[in-house]
């Protein structure tokens, strides 16, 4: 089923209604006391929300809803009426923080006090780097792309497919909850899943790497209190195997609710099955522990772990995947999955198609590079909860900072940088319109001088205007925001290196904005394959690549014209020569020969204005004509003066 407007809608009247019941439970220690009274007030809270799963059809919203709310929520409820549980561990826990930690798979990574009073994390078990998250994406996304040719795979083959499938999608979903409570609330979260492929046994599958919280949800509601009256009746050696069947029971039932919530089918009880012959498998596993733990023998790991690993998908096809097919969980997702990919497509093509709809040099261009370049990958650093938006920006610096080509200079940055590099004095801005005016002048004469000369000048016609540009827009925000921004231009033309003109002089936006998205993944994956040394030479050429690409986007929304691909040789080019010219700083770092600035800058910046000569302005030059639509905009823009002035003037007049 086609997620559609309706189910959106469904979808927020529900959680809206989990946030206000919640609210009414936060309240509910003020009033009355743990125990049975608390008790009474929060029946009807879980039977609501058993109930509101219900108002959802599709697999991804409703099940997930399910077990946060029906599931997880409840449980969490059951155990702050008797004063237990994530929900009473801090009396002092905030509105937000009580309802993120109810209703989300969230548990806040507990703090060590030492003696001193310092405080230590505890070891973060089983947290990823975002390699291993973007590996499992990729993966996701490629048995996305495999399903399109089911028709041609063994049906068992498939089933293999599903369990990865559900394992990665369940972590991922797990994740990006957990990142968002992260990024909102400041918490450090336990993980979810502890890689369960590397299992050694049942009881490390199943109690410290396969979904963590729902195992630490159900110790202190099920186990603990069966372990409890088990221990009076068989004693306090075999009491844990009652408890974990117990457990096991529980857990069945729940994987029941949330199955029926999918599929709106009466339950067949493989399901339980399921989870009673792992119960049983456990009970015994533990058994066989404790028999055999005086004589020291252990099964080695290399066997214990192919063996836990087998069992696991040998009864996950039997018993729980037809019980999850029967629901049509499959095609529905897939269904789901389109949609989305719909949506997001047409979400992140909208920065990318708005620019069409201007074709002015100034409005069009400058869109074009404040949308599609900045704003897209801005809000790409941001899906991952990294980039200058994801530093909690109240809504009014959140906009502009997404779109424009500004950088709000820290606290530290200014205790640290007393002078401010870059930062411009007012005589210089006026030199450099002096200089923008007379090369405006000289192109209006370019009849009668040599075409190199012509060119010259409107490179620095370019560089000035460019400055100009984003110094208005700088302080423009500066002025409505109240807040102090990093220079965009740290004069090119003193570079005494190209890299010191890309990585510190030329538009520095761009290039804070391509390190975090493209340097740094290519280069952590770079030092994998070639070792840290080498690691940048991969990474700088791949900036430079994405750099041409989207240089090719601006020009076609100035032109409309078709790429000649000169502009893509020029970065490149520019790429393979920046990483030569790291290979042989490398090559000579241990000695103290140095080329002078006074020779290595002059040979920079001949080098940039020739291949800019060569490939850069001749292509915007051809493709854009952007010295007519300047004049013809210039025009246009002096009229529409001219008239506000006699405007102004006729009713100063008739006042």
């Amino acid at each position: 089923m086609v997620m559609e407007l309706g189910e959106m809608g469904s979808f927020i009247k529900v959680w809206l209604t989990v946030f206000l019941s919640l609210c009414y439970c936060y309240a509910l220690p003020k009033f009355v006391p743990k125990g049975i009274p608390r008790l009474l007030c929060i029946l009807p809270i879980v039977c609501l929300f058993l109930d509101l799963p219900l108002h959802l059809t599709s697999v991804h919203l409703g099940g997930t809803t399910g077990f946060f709310i029906a599931w997880l929520a409840n449980f969490k409820l059951l155990l702050f009426a008797f004063g237990k549980g994530p929900l009473s561990s801090d009396n002092s826990i905030s509105l937000a923080r009580f309802i993120a930690v109810a209703c989300l798979p969230i548990k806040i990574q507990q703090v060590q006090k030492h003696q001193n009073g310092s405080s230590k994390e505890k070891p973060k078990k089983g947290q990823k780097s975002p390699v291993n998250y973007a590996t499992k994406g990729l993966l996701l996304g490629l048995l996305l792309r495999v399903y399109d040719y089911s028709e041609h795979i063994h049906p068992k083959l498939l089933w293999v497919m599903y369990c990865f499938h559900i394992y990665f999608m369940l972590e991922i979903i797990l994740v990006v909850v957990a990142t968002v409570a992260r990024a909102v609330m400041g918490l450090e979260l336990e993980p979810q899943f502890d890689e369960p492929y590397l299992a050694s046994s049942l009881q490390d599958f199943w109690g410290r790497r396969w979904n963590i919280m729902v195992t630490s949800i159900l110790r202190p509601s099920v186990y603990e209190p069966v372990l409890k009256a088990a221990t009076r009746l068989v004693g306090r050696k075999w009491a844990p195997l009652p408890a974990v069947m117990g457990t096991f029971v529980v857990s069945a039932i729940m994987h029941e609710l949330i199955f029926y919530y999918l599929g709106r089918m009466s339950p067949t009880w493989e399901v339980t099955w399921f989870f009673l012959l792992h119960g049983v498998c456990l009970v015994v596993e533990i058994a066989i522990k404790k028999a055999v733990s005086s004589r020291r023998f252990q099964l080695p790991r290399v066997i214990s772990g192919p063996l836990t690993v087998a069992f696991v998908m040998a009864t996950v096809f039997w018993l729980f995947l037809p019980a999850l097919l029967r629901c049509k969980a499959d095609v529905r997702a897939f269904e789901e999955y389109a949609a989305v990919g719909t949506f997001v497509k047409n979400v992140v093509l909208l920065f990318f198609y708005l620019p069409l709809h201007l074709t002015t040099i100034f409005l069009g261009g400058t869109s074009s590079f404040f949308l599609c370049l900045l704003a897209n990958f801005k809000l790409l650093l941001f899906a991952f909860g990294k980039g200058p938006l994801s530093f909690d920006p109240p809504l009014a610096h959140f906009i502009p900072l997404a779109c424009l080509p500004i950088k709000f200079r820290t606290d530290s940055e200014k205790k640290v940088q007393n002078v401010k590099k870059g930062q411009k004095s007012t005589l210089n801005y006026a030199v450099k319109a002096l200089i923008f005016s007379t090369s405006i002048q000289v192109y209006h004469n370019k009849e009668s001088i040599h075409p190199k000369i012509v060119m010259f000048v409107y490179a620095i016609y370019m560089y000035t205007g460019l400055e100009f540009i984003m110094a208005f827009v700088a302080v423009a925000a500066r002025v409505f925001l109240g807040v102090d921004f990093e220079p965009q231009f740290d004069e090119p033309y003193l570079a005494t290196s190209l890299q010191d003109f890309w990585g510190r002089r030329w538009n520095i936006m761009v290039n804070r904005i391509l390190h975090p998205t493209v340097y740094e993944p290519v280069r952590d994956i770079s030092i994998r394959l070639i070792g840290k040394e080498w690691a940048p030479l991969p990474a700088v050429l791949a900036s430079f690549l994405v750099s041409a690409l989207m240089h090719e986007f601006v020009f076609y929304y100035i032109g409309r014209t078709k790429p000649t691909w000169e502009l893509t040789c020029f970065f490149l080019l520019h790429g393979v020569c920046l990483s030569v010219e790291i290979t042989v700083k490398k090559a000579f770092r241990g000695s103290n020969w140095r080329l002078p600035a006074a020779v290595s800058g002059p040979l920079a910046m001949t080098f940039v204005v020739v291949t800019g000569s060569w490939l850069f302005l001749p292509s915007l030059m051809g493709r854009c004509q952007p010295d007519v639509m300047v004049y013809r905009e210039y025009m246009a823009f002096l009229e529409f003066m001219k008239h506000v002035g006699d405007f102004l003037n006729v009713s100063r007049l008739k006042s």
